[in-house]
């Protein structure tokens, strides 16, 4: 047994990773490096990936395509400070809540603060947000967009319907870290409301160093990465869960096998 098998499903969204991580003890000096080599290096690939994992995670157990919002905002005069779009992002989310409770609701938000320069040009700093929907009064009329119109007072806002669920919010997230590596030393890449579903662990076992993952039934397949040599390597898929009842009764199989291995 030398590799460590991950699997977690949030939502629509289905998780798998396999990696190396076993040393042996009768491991020749320069084996042990090499296999340490392919540990690293799978450790720090799956670890870059994980601001946008993460927020898929969140996303898929929080929000709906078609029903809840996609918000940018800015903020109208001299360019703002990151510490100036935070001051109007609180003042924001802390007017939408009054708004969200006024109807009964409580609000649930994801955001993100993004400055990139576009051909050498400077892109004002700005704000992308996922919000929940307020819904409809008792005419059937939509309350979100005199909601936002009402709370954000610091410029313009635009809003769509959250789309994406096809590829589990991979291009949403991608879109919206899409300036991570530019934030400043210490920031904080996201933030979101602490009111959200948080994702349940992984389930984790020991798997054959010549185990490869495979996507379960009830489950499309949407990407699939990994690097290996003869030291060890590793794999991560992600997928969408499109057959919820096929997908139960794989991991009631799953963990009815798991069990039974350990009180062998």
């Amino acid at each position: 047994m030398s590799k460590i098998m991950k699997e977690q499903a949030c939502g629509i969204l289905y998780e798998a990773s396999a990696y190396t991580h076993t040393i042996m003890p009768n491991d020749p000096p320069k084996v042990r490096e090499k296999k340490q080599q392919a540990i690293t290096a799978a450790k720090r690939e799956i670890n870059k990936r994980q601001a946008e994992l993460t927020m898929m995670r969140y996303i898929c157990l929080n929000y709906r395509a078609g029903r809840d919002w996609f918000l940018g905002v800015d903020i109208a005069g001299p360019p703002p400070t990151r510490d100036e779009v935070k001051q109007h992002l609180s003042k924001f989310l802390r007017d939408m809540r009054r708004e969200y409770k006024r109807h009964g609701k409580e609000l649930k938000y994801i955001w993100v603060i993004e400055e990139h320069d576009r051909e050498g040009i400077g892109v004002r700093m700005h704000a992308h947000l996922i919000i929940n929907a307020l819904g409809y009064d008792a005419d059937g009329r939509p309350l979100d967009h005199a909601a936002f119109a009402k709370c954000w007072t610091a410029g313009d806002y635009t809003a769509r319907r959250l789309d994406g669920a096809d590829d589990v919010f991979r291009d949403t997230c991608e879109y919206m870290l899409k300036t991570y590596k530019d934030k400043p030393h210490g920031a904080r890449c996201w933030s979101h409301s602490k009111n959200l579903i948080k994702p349940d662990k992984p389930v984790r076992e020991w798997v054959p160093d010549t185990a490869r993952l495979e996507v379960p039934p009830g489950v499309k397949l949407i990407r699939r990465f990994g690097d290996e040599n003869q030291f060890g390597g590793y794999e991560y898929m992600i997928g969408r869960i499109v057959d919820i009842k096929a997908f139960r009764r794989y991991c009631n199989k799953r963990d009815r096998m798991r069990n039974k291995r350990r009180n062998r």
